[in-house]
C-alpha cells in the first residue's frame, strides 16, 4: 500500500481491503530501518462491502521531515491488529538532510593538478 503526502496539505488518505468498519483506529507505522514508530487517529471517510476508506492529519514537522521509506503497518482498534502490512510513505517534498551548502572561498578557480604519465 503506498500512503501519499501531497506538498502543501497536511492530511491523507488511506484505504485498507477490510470492509464495513466503524469506530475509532489508529494506524501505526514503524520504520524497517530505525525502528521509529509514529501512530496516526484515522478519521472514517468512506465504509462498504469491499474496503474502508479513512482520513489522516500530518503535522507540518512531519511534512518537512524526511520520512520517505517502507514502513510495517498496523491499522488498531483499541490496541487489536486488525489488518498489517507493508506500506510506502511518500511525502512530495521529502523534506531537507540537516545538510549545510558548501560555498567555496577559491574565488579564481584555481585547482591542483596531479600528472599521472601512466595514463
Amino acid at each position: 500500500m503506498t500512503l501519499y503526502i501531497p506538498s502543501n496539505t497536511t492530511f491523507g488518505q488511506v484505504s485498507f481491503n477490510t470492509p464495513n468498519l466503524s469506530g475509532d483506529y489508529d494506524l501505526v507505522i514503524q520504520s524497517q530501518w530505525g525502528k521509529e514508530v509514529w501512530v496516526w487517529s484515522l478519521v472514517l471517510l468512506e465504509t462498504n462491502d469491499r474496503y474502508t476508506e479513512f482520513t489522516l492529519t500530518f503535522t507540518s514537522d512531519e511534512q518537512k521531515a524526511h520520512v520517505n521509506g517502507i514502513y510495517n503497518y498496523q491499522l488498531q482498534q483499541d490496541g487489536n491488529v486488525i489488518e498489517s502490512g507493508l506500506l510506502k510513505l511518500v511525502v512530495e517534498d521529502g523534506g531537507s538532510f540537516g545538510t549545510t551548502e558548501y560555498i567555496s572561498d577559491n574565488d579564481d578557480r584555481e585547482a591542483t593538478v596531479y600528472y599521472r604519465p601512466e595514463y
